[in-house]
């Protein structure tokens, strides 16, 4: 076992015993450097890869967003300091401007921010002052809020849960405003934020399910939300409605996943093919791809298990991209036991090629291009891949470079 594993199993029981709750003495947040980084998303705009660095053994004083450019793979400017132990994060852009979300264990908060531009270049804000060692802090740091009044009950004042880890995006539609669906790992609540002027995230309504709650994603084609559990072998759907500041969060069922072992480790990231007639779900016990039937609505027969794709140790999270030829649609699965991303064709669920990348692969986002480019993070190897994804290339699907 090597010594970085370790580490991380050490950090972990230390979470455990500290509750995720206080930030750190340390050096000052990373702006130019990967520590043990986890989520991504692509600013196009501004030409910017955001990466996440969970800050995982507290070697700093708070967790960070730190920025690649796009044309040249080096450092850029734009960075901020954060709470310790981020999971998901998400990079919405509304009306009025771009923003980010980010799901931070350390203070139990949903974190956001807003990205800015002007004359001196990209910004991401989320403090206010002008010290930007200085962690987000105030309204962009959500904790608790108000569920709306019912009947003649007053509001009721609730947090976001415990280990607030996945997230997802629910775009709005008619008269109800993009919303967020925020799911806590320790103890199993949900829930959900509109996202009002400004960027502003307002809780809205909220349920609770079992621990272990993992991964969030929405079905393009039915806009339900689907939810993983990594210490139970089911997967949730449930559904959000209503007008602003009064939504309504159904559970339409729980899905029973294939569990042949008695162990605790189950669902970790999902993902959608040919718009949601595809769910695909990691697995870690055993480990690959559960494939689930989206092609009828009606619970009882969308959801059978139509597939099950053997994979390499320890899967997480997977993303489908159209970067096969002519543009199809492959699943990209992070294996994180074995250091590569399986590539899996959607359609035919064969495993089609294992690409080798650092230390620890936990995301993958993808960049159209020319030239058309993958980025994994490496949790334990304190890197970003850099995957050629032109079919046309010589090295289609291999690591071209290694960011450190």
């Amino acid at each position: 076992m090597s010594s970085r594993t370790t580490l991380v199993k050490f950090a972990l029981t230390f979470l455990v015993l500290a509750g995720c709750a206080e930030e750190f003495r340390g050096r000052e947040p990373l702006k130019d450097g990967f520590h043990f980084p986890i989520a991504m998303a692509v600013d196009s705009d501004n030409g910017l890869l955001y990466v996440v660095n969970t800050n995982f053994d507290l070697a700093y004083r708070h967790a960070s967003v730190v920025s690649i450019d796009l044309d040249t793979n080096e450092f850029a400017e734009p960075f901020l300091a954060l709470g310790s132990f981020p999971g998901d994060f998400i990079l919405a852009k509304g009306e009025d401007g771009t923003y980010g979300y980010v799901a931070v264990r350390g203070d139990n908060s949903l974190t956001w921010f807003e990205v800015t531009g002007d004359a001196g270049g990209t910004k991401l804000i989320c403090d206010g002052g002008s010290d930007t060692t200085a962690p987000c802090q105030g309204a962009y740091v959500v904790t608790e809020g108000e569920l709306p009044a019912v009947a003649e009950d007053p509001p009721e004042t609730v947090n976001v849960g415990a280990d607030p880890f996945g997230l997802a995006l629910l775009p709005g539609v008619a008269d109800e405003p993009d919303r967020l669906l925020l799911a806590a790992l320790a103890n199993g609540v949900v829930t959900v934020l509109d996202i009002g002027a400004g960027g502003v995230p307002e809780i809205s309504a909220q349920t609770r399910l079992l621990n272990g709650l993992h991964s969030a994603a929405v079905d393009p084609s039915t806009r339900l939300i689907y939810l993983t559990n990594r210490q139970y072998p089911v997967v949730y759907r449930l559904k959000v409605t209503g007008p602003s500041g009064a939504a309504e969060l159904e559970t339409v069922d729980t899905v029973g996943l294939p569990s042949p072992f008695a162990t605790a480790q189950f669902g970790r990231g999902l993902a959608f093919s040919a718009q949601g007639r595809r769910v695909l779900i990691a697995y870690r016990t055993p480990s690959g791809l559960v494939v689930l039937d989206g092609a009828d609505e009606s619970p009882a027969v969308s959801q059978k298990v139509i597939g099950f794709v053997p994979l390499g140790n320890r899967p997480g999270q997977v993303r489908v991209f159209p970067t096969g030829p002519e543009g199809s649609e492959l699943a990209y699965t992070m294996c994180y036991g074995e250091d590569t991303v399986w590539v899996v064709d959607p359609a035919s669920l064969a495993p089609l090629e294992r690409i080798e990348v650092g230390a620890g692969p936990y995301d993958m986002v993808a960049v159209a291009g020319p030239p058309a480019r993958g980025y994994v993070s490496n949790f334990l190897g304190d890197s970003i891949s850099v995957i050629d994804l032109d079919p046309a290339s010589k090295t289609y699907h291999t690591q071209i470079a290694e960011l450190e």
